[in-house]
C-alpha cells in the first residue's frame, strides 16, 4: 500500500505525482500460479482499500488477471475485494459537454497508391537475399 501511497504523493526518487483518480492497483489471484511476488489474498486487499477509502487517500479500482482462477473459486477473490467499494459510490464519468457532430458529406478515405518494391540484389549468405 506505499507505493500507491508513494505514487499520488509524489515521495518517489523522480518526484512525480499521479491523481489519485488515475492510479488502480492490479493484482494476481493466484498465489504461486499466476505470479511470483507482490500477491495479497482478497481479505487483506480488501482491508487495504478500505484504510484508503477511509482516509480519503484513493479510490480509483482494482484489476487481476489471470481469470480462470477465480472463476475456478466462483469468483471468491474478486468479490472479497471489491466489497470494500460497496460503501464508496463511484464517481459518475463526466457528461460530453459538446458532443461532435457527423460530418454533412460522405467522408472518402483517399486512394491508396501503390509504392514501389526494390528488386532484391544477389548475394548474401546461407539463402539470405541482402
Amino acid at each position: 500500500n506505499t507505493a500507491v501511497k508513494q505514487m499520488i504523493s509524489g515521495n518517489n526518487f523522480k518526484g512525480w505525482s499521479i491523481p489519485a483518480d488515475k492510479v488502480v492497483v492490479g493484482k494476481f489471484i493466484r498465489s504461486g500460479v499466476d505470479g511470483s511476488a507482490g500477491w495479497m489474498s482478497g481479505s487483506t486487499l480488501n482491508g487495504v482499500f478500505d484504510d484508503f477509502i477511509a482516509e480519503g487517500t484513493w479510490n480509483a479500482g482494482f484489476m487481476t488477471w489471470q481469470y480462470i482462477g477465480d472463476k475456478e473459486s466462483n469468483f471468491a477473490f474478486s468479490n472479497t475485494v471489491i466489497s470494500a467499494f460497496s460503501s464508496s459510490p463511484v464517481p459518475a464519468p463526466s457528461p460530453v459537454v459538446s458532443p461532435v457532430s457527423p460530418p454533412s458529406s460522405p467522408v472518402r478515405a483517399p486512394t491508396p497508391t501503390a509504392r514501389p518494391t526494390p528488386a532484391p540484389t544477389a548475394g548474401g549468405t546461407g539463402g539470405i537475399i541482402t
